[in-house]
């Protein structure tokens, strides 16, 4: 089975996540800026809504590598929401990506909210999230 890691970040604070979760899994964890070599039966998405939407580089990576993925699983730390998982399904269910359900997300930090997330406890419980995932 192969497995790729790719994210989007602009406060760092999902870069932390995937990179933990790759560490686990011993791969390599990627910016979105990093095109698929090859295909892979799994994509480790690191991706938070920005303006109630997913990034426009994450789109644009995912337009370009779509028939190299094979399923997609999202970490994500949205300070506003529970998970990224809707607007990911959203885009990528056109395209005919599969998401699966079983998703990594938690609280992230964004100005005057949630202060310190993800924190060790997060960062921690994502890179077992992937362990016992893959």
């Amino acid at each position: 089975m192969s497995i790729a890691v790719r994210y989007y970040t602009e406060s760092h604070n999902t870069e932390k996540l995937c990179k933990a979760a790759a560490d686990a899994i011993g791969v390599e964890a990627l910016t979105v800026d990093t095109p698929l070599a090859e295909p892979v039966d799994k994509l480790i998405l690191g991706s938070s809504p920005y303006k109630f939407a997913i990034p426009e580089q994450v789109k644009s990576f995912l337009e370009a590598n779509k028939d190299k993925i094979g399923e997609i699983y999202l970490i994500s730390c949205p300070a506003l929401w529970e998970s990224s998982m809707k607007y990911v399904k959203e885009f990528c269910t056109p395209l005919g990506l599969t998401v699966n359900d079983n998703d990594f997300h938690c609280k992230g930090e964004f100005l005057r909210f949630h202060k310190g997330k993800p924190d060790a406890n997060d960062i921690a419980a994502c890179a077992a999230w992937a362990k016992k995932t893959f």
